[in-house]
């Protein structure tokens, strides 16, 4: 008479804990997703104003933005042996 009831009691139990840890992994995974979003917003907005400082720093020095970048009239060039060497190949 009992046993029917249980199993039902039971899975309701089951259900209930299946969906309580899709839900709390949920909120989780959002609250993630949240904290990530405003990461990635805060170093936006601090390049932003990184450029901005930049242009004025810039305008003052009436440079144009390439030589400002630089540090100076050139662009820089990669040292020589920056790059990698060929080996010769054996044949």
């Amino acid at each position: 008479m009992f046993t029917k009831f249980a199993r039902r009691l039971t899975g309701w139990y089951v259900a209930a804990a299946v969906t309580l840890v899709v839900v709390v992994l949920g909120g989780f995974a959002l609250a993630g997703i949240y904290v990530y979003e405003h990461v990635i917003q805060d170093g936006i907005d601090a390049d932003a104003r990184e450029a901005q400082a930049f242009g004025l720093r810039a305008a003052q020095r009436h440079e144009s933005f390439i030589p400002g970048c630089s540090g100076g009239g050139e662009p820089p060039q990669p040292a020589r042996d920056s790059y990698p060497r060929r080996r010769a190949s054996a044949a």
